[in-house]
């Protein structure tokens, strides 16, 4: 999830060129995972990122465009079972504990994306939530978290949560970094030098 970021960052930034943006999740994905699975996976997670940011979509409507955008595997099954799941009325919290106990990748990604849409506004409980299911937890909460992230921004992260993360710092000095090569890839960023 966190290589896949920078993708959805950088075509966020700019015009989101399909063939280019499926290239670069596979490039991204291939490096650790090369079943198709974890490849339609990334490819979601990228995508919903990317229409979270740039508000393409409502986060009700979210599981539902991601489905239209990927292949039909294990992902879209959970992912159709989740929307189902919600529409039905079914707690959000019961549906992610269901999910992440199946500890598929596929049931991991629909299980992040079920927790955003429950509560995009409120990324400490979205993450919260998702530390204390079973599986994998981490990767699902730090699903859930980009996207609440993604559509609430920056300011929205609670305090307590920023200050005691990890590797703060580095992040932080990283972040411009990350952000002005993602605008350059986008076609958004021109530095000029000037010559001596």
């Amino acid at each position: 999830a966190a290589r896949i970021a920078p993708v959805a960052l950088t075509h966020t930034l700019g015009k989101l060129n399909v063939e280019l943006f499926v290239r670069e999740v596979l490039r991204a994905t291939l490096l650790t995972h090369a079943s198709p699975e974890a490849v339609n996976g990334a490819l979601a997670m990228a995508f919903a990122v990317n229409l979270v940011a740039r508000r393409e979509t409502l986060p009700e409507m979210l599981i539902e465009d991601v489905l239209a955008f990927i292949d039909e595997d294990d992902v879209a099954r959970a992912l159709r079972g989740a929307s189902e799941s919600l529409r039905a009325g079914e707690d959000a919290a019961a549906v992610a504990q269901r999910l992440a106990s199946q500890a598929t990748i596929g049931d991991a990604v629909a299980a992040a994306l079920c927790l955003f849409v429950t509560a995009p506004d409120d990324i400490e409980r979205a993450v919260l939530t998702a530390a204390n299911l079973p599986g994998d937890a981490s990767a699902i909460g730090a699903m859930a978290g980009a996207l609440c992230g993604a559509w609430s921004g920056a300011r929205a992260l609670p305090l307590n949560l920023v200050e005691g993360l990890e590797g703060r710092m580095y992040i932080l000095m990283a972040a411009p970094a990350l952000y002005r090569t993602a605008q350059r890839r986008a076609g958004l960023f021109l530095q000029l030098h000037q010559r001596a």
